[in-house]
């Protein structure tokens, strides 16, 4: 009994003792509850913030939808630990799964059963409304993206509309749909269609401006009553000034191309194709009436032109005298008639204006053409008959055409020319080398052009004549140059030979000439060639009253230079007697005088062949025709020549006087001579076939033999002239 007693005791103290334990458990839970949770929740709300800063709305893979996912960069702890794992996870899976995390980790350091218990249940509960929170979360970042795509489409659209303003109305509508589908208040979504209507429609607008202003404001109402009035304002007078400054534009393109226009009617017949609908479109009536009657004086003009194409200079410029109207004239004409209104040339009515309106074209034309002439003949007959001259036509047969045509212009023998100016320039580039035997080869095949297989020339040598042309340009280096001159001349003249020998040497030692003298020696050489007794007496006479010669004279000194200075330096010969050894090589080797103060070549190149001058034949020729001039057996035009007081009393006595004192010359070309008597002034005037046109002789002709007869005829002629001077003296007569 004492022990079941004492049990009972002991059983009823144990269980107070628990209940006390239970008790005190439960009110340290109650203490403890409110610290684990609030640290729990906390942790929570803060994983859930920083959780959001690496969210992305973009759409599923799988469907296309749109979904909330989590983006880490590479050092973010979830990503480390997981890799990629935890990446592109739904906001939803991501933050339940850490909350779970975070749950298991709670309880664990809840070791109150009662706060274990009770923890437990709240966070349960908790979880479902967090669900809720995360998926309110994900449903308005969601609803953000949305209004943001919406935003972007109303720019992307607006530039759509912009370069398709067809496709405007399409684009409102796909607009108008994406807005239905944002869950916004009915007036916001009245507002944003508002505002992309307008939107739209000034894209739109806009584009249609860029493509056709015209179009903008004659149409597209529906499109005009979407815009703000103010807006509209601005982009019809935006359109109106587009439309003024296309219509500018067009007419200053209509100005530019105007002169090509012309130019072609007046160069083919036919002006630049669309020209005149592009004008019809762009200009006032008035302004357009003026270019039509424009196009038609060009093509008066191109008819003109045909004319002056074919005809020699002197016949074109005759055509145009011809032409021209005379104001004087026109009004007499006019007042004759009784037409006062008429007979003034400012008035409209008439064609006064209209003929010299012509003329001037053609006269421009004209002057233009000489100025081509004179500066690349050959060039300018390739343009001017460039229908005429097929285009594969063979080398030889095309540089004779080029003469032909020049001959048929009327272009002086010595301004004609075979190559054009880039041609020669390409001949002259392939010559200039320190190697005599390139140079050489280079210049023989120049010489060959135009000879046969067979060896035989066809036609005529005209290598000689192309060679002679680009070195008479004088543009090569001073050895090359006079090694090229002599050259074409070696099988013919010994003293040639010698002097293309001698350069050859100099070309590749032309530096080094040099190098080795002083200034003084230089200075000395200089003078020495100056003060050359050949050189100065041909000097003089070459450019005497010939200024065109001077250049040749340059050319010389510079040649007698080179050559004088290699004497010196290779057999070491003085100075003196290397500059005479030079100039009676290089002028008296090459020139003769046959009469006195006319220096002319030994050799001259024509009709393709070399021709050796005589001194006997040429001084017989030139006396007999200096005589004949005397005598007035030779016609030439006294008007031209003389003036048109040439017969006034005692002119004729003035004339043979001045003749008697006259001289000859030689041509620029020097194939020619010609006779000229001095003036008061000092100047020499030649003896004119017409005006413009000197009385030349050809050195060729002139290179004749004097026959028996006509010696006889000589003889017996000065024989009579002794007789009657005899006479005179006896009576008296003077």
């Amino acid at each position: 009994m004492k022990w079941q007693a004492i049990a009972n005791v002991t059983g009823q103290i144990n269980e107070e003792a628990k209940n006390y334990l239970a008790l005190k458990l439960q009110k340290d839970a109650a203490a403890e509850l409110p610290h684990l949770w609030s640290d729990f929740i906390t942790d929570t709300g803060q994983a859930l913030h920083e959780s959001q800063s690496h969210l992305q709305v973009d759409s599923d893979g799988k469907n296309g939808g749109l979904g909330v996912r989590l983006k880490f960069d590479a050092l973010h702890p979830d990503y480390t630990t997981s890799g990629n794992g935890k990446n592109n996870q739904s906001l939803l899976m991501y933050s339940l799964n850490k909350y779970d995390e975070r749950t298991k980790e709670c309880l664990s350091r809840a070791k109150n059963p009662y706060s274990r218990k009770l923890l437990q249940e709240k966070i349960g509960n908790y979880r479902i409304g967090l669900a809720d929170k995360i998926n309110n979360i994900e449903i308005s970042l969601i609803d953000g993206k949305r209004q943001s795509m919406f935003v972007d489409a109303q720019e992307k659209l607006a530039k759509a509309s912009y370069k398709n303003p067809e496709l405007y109305q399409e684009h409102l509508n796909q607009l108008a749909i994406s807005l239905d589908a944002l869950p916004l208040m009915p007036d916001k979504k009245e507002e944003l269609l508002k505002q992309s209507t307008e939107k739209l429609a000034i894209a739109a607008s806009n584009g249609i401006i860029k493509q056709s202003p015209r179009g903008f404001l004659n149409g597209q109402e529906s499109l005009k009553e979407a815009l703000p009035l103010n807006i509209r304002i601005k982009l019809e007078g935006r359109a109106e000034n587009m439309l003024q400054h296309q219509r500018a534009m067009l007419q200053n393109q209509i100005k530019s191309l105007a002169g090509s226009h012309f130019s072609a009617i007046l160069k083919t017949g036919s002006g630049i194709e669309g020209f005149k609908q592009l004008a019809a479109n762009s200009l006032d009536e008035a302004v357009y009436r003026q270019l039509e009657q424009r196009e038609q004086l060009y093509n008066q003009a191109y008819l003109i032109s045909e004319q002056l194409k074919h005809a020699p200079f002197l016949d074109g410029a005759a055509i145009l005298k011809k032409i021209k109207p005379d104001i004087e004239d026109f009004k007499r004409t006019a007042l004759g008639n009784g037409d006062l209104e008429s007979g003034d040339p400012t008035n409209n009515n008439n064609n006064f204006l209209e003929k010299e309106q012509l003329y001037n074209i053609l006269q421009k034309q004209f002057q233009q053409q000489l100025k081509e002439v004179k500066d690349d003949p050959a060039k300018f007959v390739e343009g001017l008959f460039v229908d005429d001259i097929p285009e594969q036509m063979p080398l030889m047969q095309r540089l004779l055409l080029r003469k032909q045509l020049q001959t048929q212009k009327g272009i002086p023998a010595d301004m004609q020319q075979y190559l054009t100016a880039d041609e020669q320039e390409e001949y002259l580039r392939k010559l200039q080398s320190d190697d005599a035997n390139v140079v050489k080869s280079r210049l023989d095949a120049i010489m060959a052009i135009g000879i046969e297989g067979n060896g035989q020339a066809n036609n005529y040598q005209i290598g000689l004549e192309l060679l002679a042309e680009i070195t008479g340009e004088q543009k090569l280096s001073i050895p090359v140059h006079f090694y090229a001159e002599n050259h074409l001349y070696a099988n013919n003249n010994r003293t040639r030979r010698d002097l293309a020998n001698m350069f050859a040497q100099i070309i590749p030692e032309r530096q080094r000439l040099f190098s080795s003298a002083d200034n003084a020696e230089k200075k000395e050489l200089e003078e020495a060639i100056s003060n050359n007794k050949i050189f100065k007496e041909w000097q003089h006479e070459v450019t005497f009253q010939q200024p065109y010669n001077e250049k040749n004279v340059q050319t010389m000194k510079e040649g007698l230079r080179e050559l004088s200075r290699f004497y010196q330096t290779s057999p070491k010969m003085p100075l003196g007697q290397a500059v005479t050894k030079a100039t009676t090589q290089m002028i008296k080797g090459c020139y003769m005088q046959p009469v006195t103060g006319l220096y002319v070549p030994r050799e001259i190149i024509a009709d393709g062949a070399i021709h050796n001058l005589e001194e006997e034949y040429i001084a017989d020729s030139l006396n007999y025709l200096q005589s004949s001039i005397l005598k007035g057996r030779i016609a030439y035009n006294a008007i031209s020549s003389f003036g048109h007081d040439y017969n006034q009393e005692l002119a004729a006595e003035k004339i043979q006087q001045a003749l008697k004192e006259g001289r000859w010359f030689l041509s620029p070309d020097q194939k020619e001579v010609y006779y000229a008597y001095p003036m008061a002034d000092g100047s020499y005037q030649a003896l004119m076939i017409k005006e413009h046109e000197k009385l030349t002789f050809n050195l060729i002709d002139l290179n004749e033999p004097e026959t028996q007869a006509m010696k006889q005829a000589r003889q017996e002629e000065e024989m009579q002239e002794l007789v009657n001077l005899s006479k005179n003296l006896r009576y008296g007569i003077r």
